[in-house]
């Protein structure tokens, strides 16, 4: 898809063979990708970025922060419908980033019953793929 709008994110993931999760001694998530089809990671900051500055660049009127309640189709277009019933549009594409906590999606976000952490795992700098922007690695935590 980022081919597609000739969005290059490269050189910003990272392959993952594998993700393990664990509550205590309980595995709760164990996936191997194949070894000729590793899953790639990029940072969620990362594409954002990427993502923001390619849609500046080509143009693109971009709205941010309306928090909505509706996100309904008139004429093929999406048309947002805010708090203050203030109406945004019509809108070639709305992405909503929140999420199962979103107000419109039809998902409900409920808690786990395991509980789940997001967290930062010590890697080596010398093993993750780095852009060199700057001409400096980020370093360790």
């Amino acid at each position: 898809m980022l081919d597609a709008i000739g969005v290059d994110v490269r050189a910003l993931r990272a392959e993952v063979s594998q993700m393990r999760g664990h509550a205590g001694n309980r595995k709760i998530l164990d996936v191997v990708c194949k070894a000729d089809a590793p899953g790639l990671a990029i940072h969620r900051a990362s594409l954002f970025s990427v993502l923001w500055h390619a849609a500046t660049a080509a143009g693109i009127r971009l709205e941010t922060g309306a928090v909505c309640h509706d996100a309904r189709v008139s004429n093929s277009k999406r048309l947002i419908l805010q708090d203050n019933a203030n109406k945004l549009g019509p809108l070639d594409l709305v992405i909503n980033a929140l999420g199962a906590g979103s107000p419109l999606s039809p998902m409900q976000a409920s808690p786990l019953s395991f509980g789940a952490v997001w967290g930062t795992v010590l890697q080596p700098v010398a093993a993750m793929n780095w852009p060199q922007t700057t001409g400096q690695q980020p370093a360790a935590r």
